[in-house]
């Protein structure tokens, strides 16, 4: 995955995720606008972080994608972040912070 798109995340993320923001999408790849994140959403579910990966993503690229997360969460007063995986049977949820 590119720079780019790391880079665009992060400031997706810096743009929504406030103190105080109601429920909200954060992130939608799903679109396809953002190369190598097309499989990921991420919602704001006060006081969680909720990201659904559609997609196989390797542990190097969840530990990324959580490090950047919990960035933004200490900044939103986030309680944690779960994520769940869709192309896992029963879309299992894994507590990543």
């Amino acid at each position: 995955m590119s720079a780019i798109a790391w880079q665009a995340l992060a400031a997706r993320l810096d743009q929504r995720l406030l103190p105080g923001a109601p429920p909200r999408r954060l992130f939608h790849g799903r679109g396809q606008c953002f190369e190598g994140l097309e499989h990921v959403s991420i919602d704001w579910l006060p006081p969680v972080i909720m990201v659904t990966l559609h997609a196989q993503a390797d542990e190097v690229f969840r530990a990324r994608l959580t490090d950047m997360l919990v960035a933004a969460a200490a900044r939103a007063d986030a309680a944690g972040i779960l994520m769940q995986f869709r192309d896992r049977r029963r879309a299992v949820t894994e507590v990543r912070w």
